[in-house]
């Protein structure tokens, strides 16, 4: 007996489950129509800027075949649809006894602010009459701020002579959910320049404009002081915006610039010469390279019968912007005639080489100029004999 009086109990459990079990349906004058709209889920959060799909059944519980136009109500500016099959629907045709799937689908317009939005949708008769409705929302939340910023470059080193300006192609990604100011700055060795210009323009800048999820080609342009010395040298790029910072690391390879200069101590070009004794000039020759120089020779192109020497003849080694004196000896030839004459001196050593033209001036020998006085002496005692003697006749 006691079997028999829990058996109703059961069967009543049981019919509590199987009605939690069930997919939310319509309300309730639809199921009289035969035609019922559920959906497993009436309530669906998500952030903005997502859309949203909600999948529908369209059941039809009568004998007869039912031809079902779907409508929703709802905030109109976000595009409500149903879909089936890839196409865009606005009836279906449910036979007996079954049903049909049909997605209902929304999307939030750009600037919907984080809160409910609710959508009826109806399932109306041939007639216009509503044969089913269901309620569901939709919950937008604020879109989390994604952070990140990244600086990349193809070719991280580069090479160039001191002296001249080497240039880096940086790329700058702002990965972050919104729009902001870019600053750039970099760490280079002393006396350094180093300039940020966008890509293809000549202006330079230290802060830049990104769009969200937008990058930037930059050119990153490092100016080598003249006087630098060869070698390997890092430049460091950063960008920084909001908590956000990023940095590359560059490398510049300074090869050395070979090159030098010649003058005289006193700074001047021309100097006066006899031919009965040399005149004596110092030359100065300075490393205005980036490298040491080796083996520097001195020569000379001067009048045949000439001679130029020098003291020494060679500089075995001259460091960066260092300076060799040299004493420069020029004999003109013994048939050389009084007037100006110019000697080119040239310093050089590899592929560096310097050249001045020395304007010699040669005057009359002091032994010459004595003899010539007493030819002219002789000259004006005859003169002066020979009126003597005629006068007294």
């Amino acid at each position: 007996m006691k079997r028999i009086r829990s058996l109703p109990m059961l069967i009543l459990a049981s019919l509590l489950v199987a009605l939690v079990a069930q997919p939310a349906l319509a309300d309730t004058p639809a199921a009289t129509q035969g035609i019922v709209l559920s959906t497993s889920y009436t309530s669906v959060i998500t952030e903005a800027g997502n859309s949203v799909t909600f999948s529908l059944e369209v059941s039809n519980n009568s004998a007869d075949y039912q031809e079902v136009a779907l409508k929703a109500e709802g905030p109109a500016d976000w595009n409500p649809s149903f879909r089936q099959g890839g196409y865009s629907i606005r009836s279906i045709m449910v036979g007996p006894g079954k049903s049909q799937s049909v997605d209902f689908q929304v999307r939030p317009p750009e600037g919907a602010k984080p809160q409910d939005y609710a959508f009826q949708i109806k399932a109306l008769g041939s007639d216009g009459n509503v044969l089913s409705q269901l309620r569901v929302t939709v919950t937008l939340t604020e879109r989390p701020a994604v952070a990140g910023l990244k600086l990349t470059t193809q070719y991280p080193e580069s090479q160039g002579q001191a002296g001249n300006t080497i240039t880096f192609r940086v790329t700058v990604s702002n990965d972050a959910s919104e729009d902001r100011s870019i600053n750039l700055a970099a760490t280079a060795p002393s006396d350094w320049q180093v300039t940020f210009k966008p890509a293809y323009e000549t202006r330079q800048v230290n802060v830049i404009s990104m769009k969200a999820g937008a990058t930037q080609d930059l050119d990153v342009d490092v100016a080598v002081p003249r006087l630098t010395e060869a070698g390997e040298y890092p430049v460091t790029v950063r960008a920084t915006a909001d908590r956000d910072h990023a940095e590359v690391n560059l490398k510049v390879t300074v090869t050395g610039n070979m090159s030098m200069s010649l003058s005289t101590s006193s700074g001047q070009l021309s100097t006066t010469a006899s031919i009965d004794s040399p005149t004596k000039m110092t030359l100065l020759v300075r490393n205005t390279g980036t490298a040491p120089l080796k083996n520097i020779s001195l020569s000379a192109s001067s009048p045949d019968g000439w001679e130029v020497t020098f003291d020494p003849k060679q500089i075995n080694e001259l460091p960066v912007d260092q300076v060799a004196q040299v004493n420069a000896s020029i004999k003109p030839s013994s048939k050389a005639l009084t007037g100006d004459y110019m000697v080119t001196i040239t310093a050089s050593a590899g592929s560096a080489s310097d050249s001045k033209d020395i304007r010699v001036t040669v005057e009359t020998p002091t032994t010459w100029g004595w003899v010539a006085v007493a030819a002219i002496a002789l000259v004006i005692g005859g003169l002066a004999y020979t009126f003597a003697r005629f006068s007294r006749r």
